[in-house]
C-alpha cells in the first residue's frame, strides 16, 4: 500500500480530474478536503470514473458553505476501482479539492 497526496485541484463546471490512480491498481480515499471561496454555498459531485472526462459511479455529493473549508466524513475509505476521481460543481469554479489516497 502506498499513501499519496492528492494535490490541490480546482473543480470546474464540467467534469474535472481530481486524481489518476496508477494503472493496474485500485485505491481507497483516505480524505478529501474541499474549499469554497465563493460568497454562496456550492454543491460538488464526486465520481469514480473510467476516464478523466466522465462521471461514472457517484462517490458522493457534498455541499460546502460560503467561504468555508469542508472535510466530509462520508468519503473516507471509499474505493476507487475505475482509475480516476472526477468531480464537478454546476454553480461555479470557486471550489478546490485536495486530500490523501492509498493505492493498493
Amino acid at each position: 500500500m502506498i499513501e499519496k497526496t492528492i494535490p490541490v485541484a480546482s473543480v470546474g463546471t464540467g467534469i474535472t480530474l481530481i486524481y489518476s490512480v496508477t494503472p493496474g491498481r485500485t485505491a481507497t480515499i483516505k480524505q478529501l478536503i474541499f474549499t469554497n471561496s465563493a460568497n454562496a454555498a456550492r454543491t460538488v459531485h464526486i465520481f469514480d470514473s473510467s476516464s478523466a472526462t466522465t462521471g461514472v459511479n457517484k462517490i458522493s455529493r457534498v455541499i460546502i458553505g460560503a467561504n468555508q473549508t469542508f472535510v466530509p466524513n462520508e468519503i473516507i475509505n471509499k474505493k476507487v476501482e475505475l482509475g480516476y476521481i472526477t468531480a464537478y460543481c454546476n454553480e461555479g469554479t470557486e471550489v478546490t479539492c485536495e486530500g490523501w489516497i492509498v493505492e493498493e
